[in-house]
């Protein structure tokens, strides 16, 4: 059975169809990015995980002094009649990618990789149990988290 709460661990999009599944007692798919968390619905322990998100300046206007910002003369995105979607114009594929603002987080801890100008970045440090708001940079306190977070983000971004 489930237990009904709350659990402290990560849960990340890709987590839900592999969770479906094991509630269904079915086998995962090959195919699958996420692993279950039915064992947390269950009130067993999950493995310790991370999530991974990021964005662009498209969806996050600058915030920071000296954010990197692409340099748009034009509009960003263009229709594609053949794929009935709208995408990102080509000229701006390498600023978007630069621009991205990406997140580590994981037992308890959320870093976040802000782009700035010159090609260097801030990495931001929030203790999320603390401070959920995200309103105090705790980097320089727990440089060790701060490495183990930064490590991931090195390996999985550009």
């Amino acid at each position: 059975g489930v237990v009904p709460g709350r659990h402290p661990g990560v849960g990340r999009l890709g987590d839900r169809a592999p969770t479906i599944l094991d509630l269904a007692g079915l086998a995962p798919t090959a195919r699958a990015d996420g692993e279950s968390f039915a064992p947390a619905l269950r009130g067993e322990p999950l493995e310790p995980r991370i999530a991974y998100a990021e964005s662009t300046y498209l969806f996050a206007p600058p915030d920071e002094p000296g954010q990197y910002v692409p340099p748009w003369d034009g509009p960003t995105l263009r229709y594609e009649p053949a794929l009935d979607a709208f995408a990102l114009d080509p000229r701006y594929h390498d600023p978007v990618l630069r621009a991205k603002i990406r997140m580590a987080r994981a037992d308890g801890w959320k870093l976040v990789r802000v782009p700035l100008a010159g090609g260097c970045s801030a990495d931001r440090l929030y203790d999320m149990a603390a401070d959920p708001r995200q309103e105090r940079d705790v980097a320089v306190e727990h440089p060790d988290v701060v490495r183990r977070l930064a490590w991931f983000l090195d390996r999985v971004g550009p």
